[in-house]
């Protein structure tokens, strides 16, 4: 049961989904990965309405496409705290890439039209991928995360609980 208990815990995470854009350590709860969803949602929402009273289509159509772009640079490393979570490799969130092979194969239509390239979106290995998706986006949208420290840091729904990501770094001499 995920309990969010004021607006500064909200701000917190969204905070520190921006802030860890790049930090592949540590482990995200999820409330902080339904928060950014939430937001990039929101914020989608926002630029293309913004947009569409300013706008011409064309125009709009492209700012829509940078804004979802946008949204989506802190994705990767949430997901991967988010599988570090459940106590899995980070490595798992590579199967969220899956649906963008059907994004390259349509690319590959138009670019190179003569090049049998159906092997992407088509075959076998795609459909098994894409059940791998589903499996990712179970874990990283449902599953519990651990109770208790795991190999990737505390718990980040303990009260109290610094990150490992925002922990100071101990070097060696």
């Amino acid at each position: 049961q995920v309990e969010l208990r004021d607006r500064s815990e909200i701000v917190a995470h969204l905070v520190r989904t921006v802030r860890g854009v790049f930090d592949f350590r540590g482990r995200s709860s999820r409330s902080e990965v339904w928060l950014y969803h939430f937001a990039s949602q929101l914020a989608a929402l926002l630029v293309t309405a913004v947009a569409g009273w300013f706008l011409a289509v064309s125009d709009k159509e492209l700012l829509r496409d940078l804004a979802g772009l946008l949204v989506l640079i802190p994705a990767p490393a949430l997901f991967v705290r988010r599988f570090h979570d459940v106590d899995l490799s980070g490595w798992w969130a590579l199967l969220l890439a899956v649906p963008l092979l059907d994004k390259l194969g349509a690319w590959l239509d138009v670019q190179a039209p003569a090049v049998p390239h159906a092997f992407i979106t088509q075959g076998p290995i795609y459909w098994l991928g894409m059940v791998g998706f589903f499996f990712a986006l179970a874990v990283v949208l449902v599953a519990p995360g651990s109770a208790e420290t795991n190999r990737y840091g505390q718990n980040p729904r303990k009260k109290g609980t610094v990150p490992v990501s925002d922990a100071p770094i101990a070097r060696s001499a």
